[in-house]
This record gives C-alpha cells, sequence and structure tokens, in this order.
C-alpha cells in the first residue's frame, strides 16, 4: 500500500512539472513619446572650506573653494557626480503602465592607471522602472526637505549607451519584478521660493544599503556617508527650475522622435561660481 501511495504521489508531481509555465508579460514600448532635460540642471556642493560651490550639470568635487587647480585635474572633473540628461518614457508591462527614468552621466578612467595615462570617458545610463505611484508621490512632495523612498519594479546601469539607442538597450535587459529588492531614494526641497526645487536621487538595497546610481557610491563627508541620510541636502544637491522638473514628471512638452543626436563626451564642464 505504501508503495502504491509513493507511485501515486510520483505520477501527480511529474503531471505538475509538465504542466506548461504561463509566460511573463513582455516589457513593451508605449509609443515613441518621451521627455528628456538636458540643461538648466546646477550642481552645488558644500566645500571642505564651508563655500558653497557650483556647476552647471555637476556637483563639483569636494576640495577648498579657492583650489583652481585641483579642480582641473582630469579625475575631478567629472565632479563628485553629473548629470548629461535625464530621460523617461512609457513601457507597457501585460494590462499596467509604467514608467522608466534614465539618467545619464559621464564615468571618467585612467587606461593605465599606474602612470595615469590615457584618459578615457564613456556615457553611462542608469534606469529605474517605477509606476504612476512613485511620480505623483514626488510631484506631490510637501515644501520642506524631505526625504522619498519609492517603490522600483528593477533598476540596473547600461554602459556605453546613447540616447538614441537607450530604450532598445534597456528594454532588453529590463525584468519586471513586483517584489523588487531595491527601492528608489529620492530627496526633495521645494521650501525655496515658488521657482527652484532643490533634488538628488539614486537606487539603494533595502537591506544591505548600498547605492547605485551616482558616479562615487561610497562618497563621504568626514568618514560619514549621506546617502539615505535625511541630511544629504545640506551638503550637495542638484537645483532645477520648478516648472521644468513638473514637467518632465508629468510628461508635459514630450519629444516625438525616433532618434536623438548623441550627446558629447568631451568639453567636460570645469567652471566654478
Amino acid at each position: 500500500m505504501r508503495i502504491v501511495l509513493m507511485l501515486i504521489v510520483f505520477v501527480f508531481l511529474s503531471t505538475l512539472n509538465a504542466q506548461p509555465r504561463k509566460p511573463e508579460p513582455l516589457i513593451e514600448p508605449l509609443g515613441k513619446k518621451h521627455v528628456i532635460i538636458d540643461k538648466g540642471i546646477t550642481g552645488y556642493m558644500y566645500s571642505i572650506d564651508g563655500q558653497w560651490i557650483s556647476a552647471p550639470m555637476k556637483i563639483p568635487a569636494r576640495l577648498n573653494s579657492r583650489d583652481k587647480q585641483s579642480f582641473k585635474l582630469k579625475e575631478n572633473l567629472l565632479g563628485t557626480d553629473n548629470i548629461v540628461a535625464l530621460y523617461m518614457h512609457q513601457v507597457k508591462y501585460g494590462d499596467r503602465k509604467l514608467y522608466v527614468l534614465y539618467k545619464f552621466y559621464k564615468v571618467g578612467y585612467y587606461k593605465y592607471q599606474a602612470t595615469q595615462k590615457g584618459w578615457k570617458e564613456e556615457l553611462r545610463a542608469y534606469y529605474y522602472v517605477l509606476d504612476d505611484d512613485a511620480l505623483q508621490a514626488i510631484l506631490n512632495a510637501p515644501n520642506e526637505d524631505v526625504m522619498l523612498k519609492l517603490k522600483l519594479y528593477d533598476s540596473g546601469i547600461l554602459s556605453d549607451v546613447k540616447i538614441s539607442n537607450v530604450q532598445k538597450k534597456a528594454l532588453l535587459q529590463i525584468r519586471v519584478k513586483q517584489e523588487f529588492d531595491r527601492q528608489l531614494i529620492f530627496h526633495i526641497d521645494k521650501s525655496n521660493g515658488e521657482s527652484e526645487i532643490r533634488f538628488f536621487f539614486y537606487s539603494q538595497h533595502k537591506i544591505f544599503k548600498d547605492t547605485e546610481g551616482v558616479l562615487q557610491p561610497e562618497f563621504k563627508i568626514s568618514g560619514r556617508s549621506y546617502f539615505a541620510q535625511p541630511t544629504l541636502l545640506k551638503f550637495f544637491y542638484y537645483q532645477i527650475s520648478k516648472e521644468t522638473l513638473e514637467n518632465f514628471l508629468k510628461m508635459i512638452n514630450p519629444k516625438f522622435k525616433d532618434e536623438e543626436p548623441d550627446l558629447p563626451l568631451s568639453d567636460a564642464n570645469t567652471g566654478q561660481d
């Protein structure tokens, strides 16, 4: 009798394994509509000597504000962080509409590290897959300095990418997960009048707290990391007009072109205010 029962269980389990699994929905672009910001962002850093220093489209390296020569070093030209462009479009996943937000940024390195020769720069994009609830949370943030923790369905990095092919490359890599182990940390401060917004964002693991989506994820001030700390904007941030950011998040004034001109990798911004 025991052998018969074991045979029945074996046949039942074999039948279950033989059943075809229901395929996951394919993620697909939802039209050609997308929005992009590639200018009008200023980065700020609180310098070693207690001054706010700024530069267009990047957060300057944290140095003495009067040390002009150090700012010109290749390893400091790209700043503590930089933004070449912010880009967003909609995708369809089954019967759901999701959004893919990209931050394009430049990384630099010496081909020959020992002799510091052969400086190279590369354009990368970090993507975030999020829903309308996340966008609405940013848009409806209170008029104060807040840190939002927002649900992600996937995130990751795309290396050696261009604006013109980012959607194609991303859709090959994205895997939508209902319970993803990373979250979007979005710092935003709307308290500085009606015209300007301070912000900074990145991806962080919910448990291990490792940071992704920034040029220097290990960046610290006096030995302390300010990632996922409510006080981050007191030390470094990006600033943009409120109208520009809100139009971007609402996908107002979208682009409909199939291809965008490739963004230059040279002539990095080095000016300080």
